[in-house]
C-alpha cells in the first residue's frame, strides 16, 4: 500500500518495493501537485487514484 505525505501544496506518494540483497528497503517516490481549482474532496479522490496508479 502506498504512503501519502502532505508537503506544502503538494503530496509525496511513497511505495515500498521490497528489499535488496543487503536487506536495504527499496522505495519509489512520486510528487503530485493538485490544480488550484480542485476542491478538497476532489483532491482526496484524485490523490487516491494517483497513489493506486503509481503502486501498479
Amino acid at each position: 500500500m502506498a504512503s501519502i505525505e502532505k508537503r506544502g501544496d503538494s503530496y509525496r506518494i511513497i511505495v515500498s518495493c521490497g528489499y535488496d540483497n543487503n536487506d536495504k528497503k527499496l522505495v519509489e517516490k512520486m510528487t503530485w501537485s493538485p490544480p488550484p481549482e480542485m476542491t478538497k474532496k476532489q483532491v482526496a479522490k484524485e490523490l487516491e487514484r494517483q497513489a493506486y496508479e503509481f503502486e501498479q
